[in-house]
């Protein structure tokens, strides 16, 4: 197992899905956190915020953030778990690449599970969204 070509080819994905998170998440809470009561009889605004929403859950969210998130979690789970099984941890003197790319995949991990629970909440306002426009008819 070469770790640190594989820790290399990695840490570019890292940054990508860190970015792409960053990027993106201030616009998921602005949706998640938009006041529905405020509009609630305005049928055009539901309508412009729901056209907005889905488009970015779809493309900006969910096959960016989400999708990219859990495929370099695919890919380097194997090699994380093959760490974990072959080395030994010591908390003075360790070796350090492969407890980085331990840590690393956790991160990854926490990163995937973070942005499906945010693609959760973000469907969650689309229903409610809808909920209301179907309400209003």
């Amino acid at each position: 197992m070469k770790l640190n070509e594989t820790f290399e080819a990695i840490s570019l994905l890292v940054v990508l899905v860190t970015l792409l998170f960053n990027y993106y998440v201030r616009k998921a809470d602005c949706f998640i956190n938009d006041n529905l009561a405020n509009i609630k009889t305005n049928k055009d605004k539901l309508n412009a915020l729901r056209k907005d929403l889905i488009p970015f859950m779809l493309y900006n969210w969910l096959f960016s953030v989400v999708l990219l998130s859990i495929i370099v979690c695919w890919v380097i789970i194997p090699d994380a778990i093959k760490i974990i099984t072959t080395y030994t941890f010591h908390i003075i003197n360790f070796n350090t690449i492969p407890t980085i790319y331990v840590l690393v995949t956790l991160y990854l991990m926490i990163f995937a599970f973070l942005s499906i629970i945010k693609l959760y909440r973000l469907n969650k306002k689309r229903l409610d969204i809808n909920k209301r426009i179907k309400e209003l008819k």
